[in-house]
């Protein structure tokens, strides 16, 4: 075959192999690194950012550590808080093992963290990292591990919302702590994700097996307004527009209208999730694995705003079109000397005023992009 080759494409076939050695993915300007992790039921790390936008909130439910040839499963036992865009890490919270559903208060004073195998809710005051006070939610099986999935705080503060997995929502007063009641989805499966109406006077539920069971509650009432199942798969939602419509996002976009619950539009992604909406529901994040890069849609239409990719990500992705091409015309194994795979995005969070976009990979590391 050797032979057959004349000067320039042995020199083209030589350059392009040493590029495959060399090369190495660079980190991005703005790396957390947190030890490697594996999760299945939920994102492999969890991110949050305060209404400022000025501290991330960031947790490794389950991580994987390397002690010598063997690997080792380890809960993560603290809840991050890192400056932005400094990113260094301003204060650890000790909340006890896999904790993974945690949202900041409207004024930013109150940290309420969940999911942990105590199953208990644990509210920390800012900025002195103080707990103040815990929740302990009614589990109907004493065995029931990591019973609470998701938390959401109402728009003035007093009320914090408790997504569980096995379809139950419970509704605390703050600051009393009080239980004033629950709400049944009846799918008895995980309430994925919760977001109170602008007004705070009702509250969507994304539960169901497959994340696709969409419900509308009265708060006062605890009056359920209407169900609706659609067959795109969501992890968030999210109010939009006033309060006017609701904002799926996951393997595809959902637009629904609030006051029945049916489907304005919805458009499927190629992307991987997590499909983080912005607080205003206007922006939807999406991970292209394929590429490596991290897209921006408009949730009014589906269009794409933004797009940008890891340093050195970009650069892997054309060293792997050269590969095949190599293959393809010189027969030569080239893709086998070099990982080609692409990390997954299992976490996002936008900031409340949208300027910054963090996400979370399986490589358990944190990225953050400025958007504007």
């Amino acid at each position: 075959m050797w032979e057959r080759l004349n000067a320039q494409e042995l020199a083209t076939i030589t350059a392009l192999l040493c590029l495959l050695f060399a090369f190495s993915s660079p980190a991005s300007p703005w790396t957390l690194a947190h030890p490697c992790c594996e999760m299945l039921e939920h994102p492999r790390i969890a991110l949050n950012f305060s209404p400022d936008g000025k501290i991330l909130a960031s947790s490794n439910p389950l991580r994987i550590i390397r002690q010598g040839q063997k690997w080792q499963f380890q809960s993560g036992k603290t809840v991050e808080l890192w400056h932005v865009p400094s990113m260094k890490l301003w204060k650890q919270l000790p909340e006890g093992q896999g904790s993974f559903a945690f949202v900041f208060s409207p004024d930013g004073k109150l940290l309420a963290v969940g999911g942990s195998r105590d199953n208990r809710i644990s509210l920390w005051k800012l900025p002195e990292g103080r707990r103040v006070a815990q929740l302990k939610p009614p589990i109907p099986r004493s065995h029931f591990r990591e019973y609470v999935r998701s938390l959401a705080f109402s728009p003035d503060g007093r009320l914090l919302a408790v997504g569980t997995r096995n379809g139950l929502v419970h509704l605390y007063r703050l600051p009393q702590g009080k239980l004033l009641g629950s709400l049944n989805s009846l799918c008895w499966s995980v309430i994925v994700s919760l977001a109170f109406s602008p007004d705070g006077k009702k509250l969507v539920v994304l539960t169901g097996d497959g994340g696709n069971v969409f419900q509308l509650w009265q708060v006062s009432e605890r009056r359920l307004i209407w169900e609706r199942k659609h067959n795109v798969v969501c992890f968030q939602v999210a109010f939009a527009k006033q309060g006017k419509e609701i904002i799926g996002a996951g393997y595809g976009l959902l637009r629904c209208d609030a006051a029945d619950g049916k489907v304005i539009a919805a458009q499927y992604l190629w992307e991987s999730p997590p499909g983080s909406i912005s607080p205003d529901g206007e922006w939807v994040a999406a991970w292209d694995f394929s590429k490596g890069e991290v897209k921006i849609y408009r949730s009014s239409d589906f269009k794409e705003v933004w797009r940008s990719s890891v340093p050195g990500w970009k650069l892997k992705w054309t060293l792997q079109r050269w590969a095949h091409q190599i293959e393809q015309r010189w027969g030569i194994k080239a893709t086998r000397w070099i990982d080609f795979n692409f990390p997954w995005a299992f976490g996002s969070a936008f900031s409340p005023d949208k300027r910054w976009l963090a996400l979370g990979f399986d490589d358990g590391r944190i990225r953050l992009w400025k958007i504007r």
